[in-house]
């Protein structure tokens, strides 16, 4: 098995406020966790352990939420990462046998909980550490939570591709999401 690891930043807006997410996946099982947090900063540092060094081993680097410092000690690949605001570390289940975990950065609030589900039913529960929390509403395509008003047509068009999909017409599901 190759040893590829990859470490991806996207940032965002929920509600005016920034978010960043910090997505590392690699095809070795490997460690993150919190190594400590400095309250008065609000500052985390994590720690991501793997057994071997990867092919593609990330490089520093730093936006406003993260700093990332790579390195290598006794022939193990540590990933530092130090939180300068608020954030949630989280592992993901295995998706296409790699091992995935997310660091979510923010200033306020986690971004896109909700503390109610969506009066239309459109949001999806969500555990965080296999604890049961809130929920997410959709996201559209400009990366904003989907207005789920009767009368919108990114609403309809949505729902028309769910449908295909929760009906296996994946093709024509897909058709659809490429015409947008």
């Amino acid at each position: 098995m190759a040893n590829r690891t990859e470490l991806v930043v996207s940032t965002g807006f929920d509600q005016d406020q920034p978010y960043a997410t910090l997505n590392i996946a690699s095809d070795i099982d490997f460690s993150c966790k919190l190594l400590g947090a400095n309250i008065d900063l609000k500052q985390k540092q994590y720690l991501c352990q793997l057994e071997k060094i990867p092919l593609n081993a990330p490089q520093f680097s730093e936006n406003v939420f993260f700093k990332i410092f790579p390195y290598v000690k006794d022939d193990v690949f540590y990933i530092s990462i130090l939180a300068n605001y608020k954030s949630h570390l989280q592992k993901i289940q295995h998706i296409d046998g790699r091992t995935r975990w997310i660091i979510i950065g923010y200033k306020k609030k986690l971004p896109f909980i909700n503390t109610k589900k969506s009066k239309v039913g459109m949001g999806f529960d969500v555990k965080l550490n296999d604890k049961k929390l809130f929920f997410i509403d959709y996201i559209s395509a400009d990366k904003k939570l989907l207005k789920t008003t009767k009368n919108n047509p990114d609403t309809r068009l949505f729902l028309d591709i769910k449908t295909l999909y929760d009906d296996g017409k994946y093709e024509d599901a897909l058709n659809k999401v490429n015409f947008i």
